[in-house]
């Protein structure tokens, strides 16, 4: 049976992540029974190039969580911060396509009005065979091989010997 986590006993869990040179801030709630999670660090803000104080998203932490769940937590806080840090640098033609700072209420706009659109091109279908069997596959299809009926493995699909996993007709 898991028991309740203080709030000190949280922050000891904390302390002991290190990433870089960020620090984790621990809020207390009392109100909704829920701690805070932050993490903060200075870096040149990318409007402006100025050093600022940054802070990431908040995290929620229990006080039911084990300390697996909070350290995992504090992990997700840092990939999620390093992704925010990623998308905002990350430019195509100069412009910030997939920057973390877009307002959703923008985006419903911008697809409202019919101004974007969705491009994909699905690679060429197989001349034979694979789709027939696995409509998602698009180059090749991975046997089920039955290892017990005989002493050489074959496919359950198409009776070929292990040795062979691929359809002759099938792209390698």
């Amino acid at each position: 049976m898991s028991r309740r986590l203080t709030f000190e006993e949280v922050k000891d869990i904390v302390n002991q992540i290190v990433f870089k040179d960020r620090l984790f801030r621990l809020i207390e709630k009392k109100k909704d029974d829920v701690y805070l999670l932050q993490m903060q660090y200075i870096e040149a803000d990318v409007k402006t190039g100025k050093l600022t104080k940054q802070n990431t998203r908040k995290w929620h932490i229990t006080p039911w969580m084990t300390e697996s769940e909070i350290v995992q937590t504090c992990l997700k806080c840092v990939l999620t911060s390093q992704e925010h840090i990623g998308r905002e640098h990350f430019k195509y033609k100069g412009y910030k396509l997939f920057g973390p700072h877009m307002d959703v209420k923008d985006l419903i706009h911008v697809i409202q009005q019919g101004e974007l659109r969705e491009s994909r091109r699905d690679p060429p279908a197989p001349e034979t065979g694979t789709v027939e069997r696995n409509p998602f596959a698009w180059s090749q299809v991975r046997h089920d091989f039955d290892p017990y009926p005989t002493n050489q493995n074959y496919c359950r699909a198409c009776d070929q010997p292990e040795e062979n996993p691929v359809h002759e007709t099938e792209e390698r």
